[in-house]
């Protein structure tokens, strides 16, 4: 039997269910933001809340927000580092939900105030205003994946282990039936050495993106010592950097296949 070198006391479990349900509460509250803006209308109501669950990265920033909230009651050491979450979420943070979240919703707010006072199925501007915005969106996410290796430096200083351990609970749960599907996700080389299960590409994704190079290598050490031992042997003793690279849901669903055939 495989022990899990990153497994959460059943209290950080329990504490993090509670924050991670006040967080799902408002990602509710935001679409009704979106409802108001758009008013009656609830057609475009469903079509651009569609096109933000799907095309803009909304679902990825609730994902990053569960996962703080469960890192900061995996220890004392978290709490007590949890500053630092401070000074990523004013900065860096708040420049991914610019690109992510408010340049859409901004958009929205401009569309409204052309469709308001339109007919409701045969007006030509309608028709434009619901193409536009989803390719507002699908920008959106390319700005936000494209600096997203390149705003997580706030959080290198973070304690690895903590850090992994709050990928376990609520966090897994909403990677796996939220934010995973129909997503792009960036992963590591070393993802592809792995059993390529769930857990393997939120934890391999949360160590390549949120950890130093040298924390991402002590993570493999203890997640996969096979991998590890084997790029040490190929490197001639020296850690590579982590190589970065980016899945789509296509890619996933064909390797998914491939392992199924053998």
């Amino acid at each position: 039997m495989n022990i899990d070198p990153f497994a959460s006391s059943t209290f950080s479990l329990r504490i993090a269910w509670f924050s991670a349900i006040l967080g799902l509460i408002c990602f509710i509250g935001f679409f009704e933001i979106v409802k108001k803006k758009l008013g009656k209308n609830i057609f475009m109501f469903v079509w651009f809340s569609l096109c933000l669950l799907f095309l803009s990265p909304a679902r990825y920033m609730l994902f990053q927000s569960i996962l703080a909230a469960s890192y900061i009651f995996q220890s004392k050491e978290a709490f007590i580092s949890s500053p630092l979450l401070a000074l990523y979420i004013p900065t860096v943070f708040g420049i991914l939900l610019f690109t992510g979240l408010f340049l859409p919703l901004a958009m929205l707010i401009f569309l409204r105030e052309i469709i308001r006072d339109t007919d409701y199925f045969f007006s030509f501007v309608k028709g434009i205003s619901a193409i536009i915005f989803p390719i507002i969106c699908l920008i959106s996410s390319y700005i936000f994946y494209y600096i997203l290796p390149y705003a997580a430096w706030a959080l290198f200083l973070l304690n690895p282990n903590d850090l992994i351990k709050a990928t376990n609970g609520p966090t897994a749960i909403v990677y796996k039936y939220i934010t995973k599907p129909l997503s792009p996700t960036i992963v590591p080389d070393i993802f592809y050495q792995t059993p390529q299960r769930d857990i393997d590409l939120l934890r391999c994704h949360v160590a390549a993106i949120y950890m130093s190079n040298q924390k991402f290598w002590y993570f493999v050490k203890l997640q996969y010592p096979d991998i590890y031992e084997q790029t040490l042997k190929k490197n001639g003793g020296k850690l590579p950097n982590k190589n970065l690279h980016m899945t789509t849901i296509i890619q996933r669903i064909k390797m998914a296949a491939d392992k199924f055939k053998h």
